[in-house]
C-alpha cells in the first residue's frame, strides 16, 4: 500500500515486495535501482535517495554519484 502523495524520479527503477507499506509524503529518487523487501513499513515523509547529493556538488562526473539502495524484508 502506498499512501499519497508519493513522488519519484522515474518509477521503473523501484522494486517493491509484497505487503509493503509506504506512508504519505514519501520521496524515492530512483536514478538507479531501489529495492524494498517484502513486509517492510516506511514511515511518513521518508526520503530515499539513490543519488548522493553531496557528491554531485563536488563532482563533474555524475555517473559516479549514483548508489543503489536495498532495504531488507520485514524492516519497520
Amino acid at each position: 500500500m502506498i499512501r499519497p502523495p508519493f513522488h519519484c524520479d522515474f518509477g521503473y527503477n523501484i522494486r517493491i515486495g509484497s505487503n509493503v507499506f509506504l506512508n504519505f509524503n514519501c520521496v524515492i529518487l530512483d536514478v538507479v535501482p531501489v529495492t524494498i523487501g517484502a513486509g517492510t513499513q516506511i514511515g511518513p515523509a521518508v526520503q530515499i535517495y539513490s543519488a548522493d547529493i553531496r557528491a554531485i556538488r563536488q563532482s563533474q562526473d555524475r555517473c559516479r554519484v549514483r548508489r543503489p539502495v536495498s532495504i531488507g524484508q520485514n524492516v519497520g
